[in-house]
């Protein structure tokens, strides 16, 4: 009885194994399927399921008509657990650069999720002359307050600096004496 509870125990774990490896699913995205050349594309790879395991970066997409503006990409992982179930999500970004007009191509890439090889489907993308008319995203630039202004009459104005009024500063002690 003691070999059969032994053989019905592994047969279980196994088929709860494959179960988890078979719900990994590899999604590849763009941010815009249509970009201007002085535009960049956003491309994810995303793994998403409740078995994943060890997740190997991958290696940046082959693309036709596009170019890497990073080699290594930026990387996000989400785990959220509802009623017990565990689900998981480890993102892979890149930022591709368009260097020619017309249609560009982002060939699937290979990903390597525990002892399982995934691939993701290709991307179409359509470069045109100018932009979407979607703006870049700002970019502020954190040291902006501390440069002198310039004299270029076509820069923007500098921001006016704060009045000493504008500051405030109230300070209230936790406890009445020192110790």
């Amino acid at each position: 009885m003691a070999r059969f509870a032994r053989w019905a125990f592994l047969v279980a774990l196994l088929s709860c194994r494959s179960v988890a490896a078979q719900d990994v699913r590899v999604l590849a995205s763009v941010d815009r399927n249509t970009v201007g050349m002085d535009e960049t594309v956003t491309y994810t790879l995303e793994i998403q399921g409740s078995g994943i395991g060890a997740v190997v970066r991958p290696e940046p997409p082959d693309a036709e008509g596009l170019v890497l503006s990073q080699p290594f990409p930026s990387q996000s992982s989400q785990t959220s657990i509802v009623n017990g179930v565990v689900s998981q999500s480890i993102g892979f970004t890149w930022y591709l650069r368009p260097v020619r007009e017309g249609n560009a191509r982002i060939a699937p890439v290979r990903v390597r999720v525990g002892d399982r090889d995934f691939v993701s489907e290709a991307i179409a993308v359509k470069v045109v002359p100018h932009g979407s008319g979607r703006p870049p995203a700002a970019r502020q630039d954190p040291f902006a307050a501390f440069r002198t202004p310039t004299l270029d009459p076509g820069a923007p104005a500098p921001a006016a600096a704060p009045a000493a009024a504008d500051h405030f500063i109230r300070v209230t002690p936790s406890k009445p004496a020192a110790l």
